[in-house]
């Protein structure tokens, strides 16, 4: 509220679910949602809801299928929930098929297209130094990225 803070960084345990996934990805998940209401209803307190931009995201994702365990192991595809500022709610950027292998999609669009680009990491970055103005920075130039910006994600 002072506009001193730039950006924090949260974290919460419990998603690496080698073992009894269905049962620990519940448990973390309720973690998660309950937090991410707690602090969405602080934002709305402090009357910030149009400055507040909140990334959910994580390293990796799980594989579509369980293991030994009844758990399931680490996979290269994961997701990145946005709310907030600027976000054009109620929509779902990407897809997968049915092996949970990315599709492609349109930079443009961000429609599902078989001549698009698939959505790295780098993509998402990009976007978010577009956003707020730090693709213009000294920094920038000494830690490019090698994708472009997605300006559709944010509408």
């Amino acid at each position: 509220r002072a506009g001193l803070t730039a950006a924090a960084n949260l974290t919460t345990g419990g998603f690496d679910t080698h073992g009894n996934h269905d049962v620990s990805q519940a448990a973390a998940m309720d973690r998660l949602t309950s937090g991410l209401m707690e602090v969405w209803s602080e934002v709305e307190r402090h009357g910030l809801e149009d400055e507040v931009l909140i990334m959910v995201t994580s390293d990796f994702g799980r594989t579509p299928r369980y293991n030994e365990g009844n758990g399931k192991d680490h996979w290269p595809i994961t997701s990145v929930l946005f709310m907030g500022a600027g976000v054009v709610g109620n929509r779902v950027i990407g897809a997968t098929d049915a092996g949970v292998r990315p599709l492609l999609v349109n930079p443009q669009t961000l429609e599902v297209d078989p001549n698009g680009i698939k959505i790295n990491p780098g993509h998402i970055h990009a976007t978010l130094r577009a956003r707020f103005g730090l693709d213009i920075s000294d920094l920038n130039a000494h830690y490019p990225l090698q994708d472009a910006p997605l300006p559709a994600l944010f509408g």
